[in-house]
């Protein structure tokens, strides 16, 4: 468990708190503002095509909770939220996306129940009413004709030039199916069947 929080920690010092230090799953602020946790965030998301970046409607996404920020007298404190909080994850050095493919495979083997959304005609949808925490988009169901988006995490709220935004922008890539070989020689032997029956009905 240890281990765990210490990875913990290690994520928000990189991709969520940049100011702040962790110490055993707790933080201090080194001289700034602490975000407003009582505030309600939300996570737009946007789906783009890969190639040429033009939304892509369709599909549905589901939202988790890992883990939600705390803080007591001016300390920043983490804490995975119960339907994670017997996790497990023990990584020494782990990234962004391995972190993200951990927990799909252990809402995967769980049946953790998400918040599952359609996206809209316009390739978008809102997750709206987020209490401040690091949260888990996956995808089941894409849009037709495309394969499921890697899973991501998203952290609410961030930290930018301009002070803290609980209100996070998200556009995943999507990426279409390509033909397999075997339906590609399936397609070539219709074509060639097609042209000898044309071709003897010529003769």
């Amino acid at each position: 468990m240890e281990k765990i929080k210490k990875f913990v920690c290690r994520y928000f010092y990189i991709f969520i708190i940049p100011f702040v230090c962790f110490y055993g799953g707790t933080a201090y602020a080194s001289g700034q503002t602490l975000p407003d946790l009582s505030a309600d965030g939300s996570i737009s998301v946007t789906m783009k095509e890969e190639k040429n970046n033009d939304p892509v409607p369709g599909g549905t996404l589901t939202l988790y909770q890992a883990a939600e920020l705390q803080e007591e007298e001016g300390t920043l404190s983490w804490k995975y939220t119960e339907n994670f909080e017997n996790c497990g994850l023990v990584p020494e050095d782990i990234s962004e996306e391995k972190f993200a493919n951990l927990l799909k495979d252990y809402v995967d083997s769980y049946h953790i129940q998400g918040i599952e959304k359609e996206i809209s005609s316009e390739g978008t949808l809102n997750f709206d009413d987020l209490t401040p925490g690091i949260y888990l988009i996956m995808q089941e169901d894409p849009a037709e004709g495309y394969y499921p988006i890697n899973s991501f995490v998203v952290s609410v709220p961030t930290q930018g030039a301009n002070g803290w935004s609980y209100h996070v922008d998200a556009s995943p890539k999507m990426v279409k199916r390509s033909k397999s070989r075997r339906s590609v020689k399936n397609h070539l032997r219709k074509r060639k069947s097609q042209r000898r029956r044309q071709s003897k009905e010529n003769i």
